[in-house]
C-alpha cells in the first residue's frame, strides 16, 4: 500500500468527531476563538494606547500644534505645485497658487491638505491662543494694573474680536481649497478675501495683544515684522493684480510679453502673503511652551442631570412613601412641610407631586402621598429643611 494512502486510525478518528461535533472539533473551535478574542483584546489595547499617546502629546505638547499647521499648509502649496508642474498644467515658473489646483489629481491633494490646515489653525491654534490670552487676562498679569479693570476689559474685547476674525479667516482659507478659481471663481474670491483681508486683520489684532503683554519682547517684535511684511505684500498683490487684469482686458499685452513684469509682481506677491500668514502661527510657539491643555471632559449621562434641590425633594419623597406604606396601610395623605429657604429656591405649582405608595391593593384617591411647599421659620436662626415626626411630616 502506498505511503500517501496509509491514514493513522487516530485522523479517522479526528475526522469522524469533527463531522459527529465531537469534543476533539469543540476544543478546536474553543482555541480558534480564544485566539481570535486575543487578537482582538491586542489591537483594542494597541487603538488605547495610540490614543493615550495622542491625547499627552496634545495635553503637554501643545507647542507643536502651530509647527504641525504650517507643515500642512505649506506641503499643500508646494505639494500641488509639484504635481501640476510635472503633469504640465501649469507652468514652471511663479504661477498663481490657485492656478495650481484646477485640474486633478493636485486639486484634490491642495483641497485635503488646506482643510485640515484650515482646521488646525482655526480650532486649534487660534482657540487655544484665545483661552491662553483670556486666562492672562482672568489673573490680572498684564501691566498698568493701576487702571486695570479698564485694561482688561479692552484686552478682553479685543481677544474675542481676534476669535471671531481668525475664524472667519480660516473658514475663507477652506472655500480657497474647496472651490477652484475656474469653476466657481465668485466665492472662490470671496473665501481668498476672507482668508487674506481678515488674516491681515488678525495678525495685526494679535501683534497689539503681544505688545499690550509686555512679557515676551522678542516675541512681539517678530510678529510686528511678520505682520509689516504681509500688509506691504498684500497692498502689492492688490495693486499689481487689479494692473494685471485692466490691462490685459484693454488687450496691452499678455502675460507671456508686456505684462511678464507685472504678472510676476502679482504673483511673487500673492505667494508671500500666503506664506507670512501662515509663519504668523509659528509665534505661537513660544507661548505655547509654556501652557498645558486640560482638554474637554465627557460624562455619559443616562438620563438629564438633576439639580441639588431636586435630588433633596426625591429622597423626602421616597422616605414619605416609604413612612405612609408601612404605618398607614388604609392609605393617608402624607405633607412634607420645607424651609422657606428651601421653598423660595423652588419654583412650581402648591402641589409639587402626587403618587401612590407601592404595593397597596387601594384605590388610587386613598393611598396618595401629597408634597406641598410650605413657609416654615428658621429656628434658633438655622432654617430647617425638612422634619419628620411619628410618620407624619410636621
Amino acid at each position: 500500500m502506498p505511503d500517501s494512502a496509509y491514514k493513522h486510525p487516530r485522523d479517522a478518528e479526528i475526522n469522524a468527531d469533527k463531522i459527529k461535533g465531537g469534543p476533539t472539533s469543540q476544543r478546536m473551535r474553543t482555541r480558534l476563538e480564544g485566539s481570535e478574542k486575543k487578537e482582538e483584546d491586542e489591537e483594542e489595547e494597541e487603538q488605547e494606547a495610540i490614543m493615550a499617546l495622542c491625547i499627552l502629546l496634545l495635553k503637554k505638547r501643545i507647542h507643536w500644534l502651530p509647527i504641525i499647521t504650517a507643515i500642512f499648509i505649506i506641503s499643500a502649496f508646494f505639494i500641488s505645485y509639484g504635481v501640476s508642474v510635472s503633469q504640465g498644467h501649469v507652468e514652471p515658473d511663479f504661477p498663481y497658487i490657485s492656478h495650481t489646483a484646477i485640474l486633478a489629481p493636485e486639486r484634490c491633494i491642495f483641497a485635503q491638505l488646506v482643510n485640515i490646515g484650515a482646521f488646525l489653525r482655526d480650532g486649534a491654534n487660534i482657540y487655544v491662543r484665545f483661552l491662553q490670552q483670556m486666562e492672562i487676562f482672568k489673573t490680572s498679569r498684564f501691566h498698568h494694573s493701576s487702571s486695570s479693570r479698564n485694561f482688561n476689559r479692552r484686552g478682553r474685547r479685543l481677544c474675542i474680536a481676534s476669535l471671531i476674525v481668525g475664524w472667519l479667516s480660516a473658514f475663507g482659507l477652506s472655500m480657497v481649497a474647496n472651490f477652484q478659481t475656474n469653476e466657481m471663481r465668485p466665492a472662490h474670491y470671496t473665501g481668498a478675501g476672507l482668508a487674506f483681508v481678515l488674516g491681515l486683520a488678525y495678525c495685526w489684532l494679535q501683534t497689539t495683544l503681544s505688545l499690550r503683554d509686555g512679557r515676551r519682547g522678542c516675541v512681539a517684535c517678530l510678529q510686528v515684522l511678520n505682520s509689516t511684511l504681509l500688509s506691504c505684500c498684500l497692498v502689492t498683490f492688490a495693486v499689481s493684480k487689479s494692473i494685471f487684469k485692466i490691462r490685459e482686458g484693454k488687450k496691452h499685452g499678455t502675460k507671456e510679453d508686456v505684462l511678464r513684469p507685472v504678472y510676476l509682481v502679482s504673483t511673487v506677491s500673492e505667494w508671500l502673503t500666503a506664506l507670512s500668514i501662515v509663519f504668523f502661527v509659528l509665534t505661537f510657539y513660544p507661548s505655547f511652551k509654556r501652557i498645558s491643555l486640560l482638554g474637554p471632559r465627557v460624562q455619559l449621562l443616562e438620563d438629564p442631570p438633576q439639580s441639588p434641590m431636586e435630588i433633596h425633594l426625591s429622597r423626602l419623597l421616597c422616605r414619605a412613601v416609604n413612612t405612609t406604606h408601612s404605618r398607614s396601610p388604609g392609605g393617608r395623605c402624607v405633607t412634607i412641610a420645607l424651609s422657606k429657604q428651601l421653598a423660595d429656591s423652588w419654583s412650581s405649582s402648591h402641589c409639587l407631586a402626587t403618587c401612590c405608595a407601592p404595593g397597596l391593593r387601594t384605590p388610587r384617591d386613598s393611598c396618595c402621598l401629597s408634597l406641598y411647599v410650605q413657609p416654615r421659620p428658621a429656628v434658633n436662626g438655622n432654617a430647617l429643611p425638612w422634619s419628620m415626626s411619628n410618620g407624619q411630616a410636621v
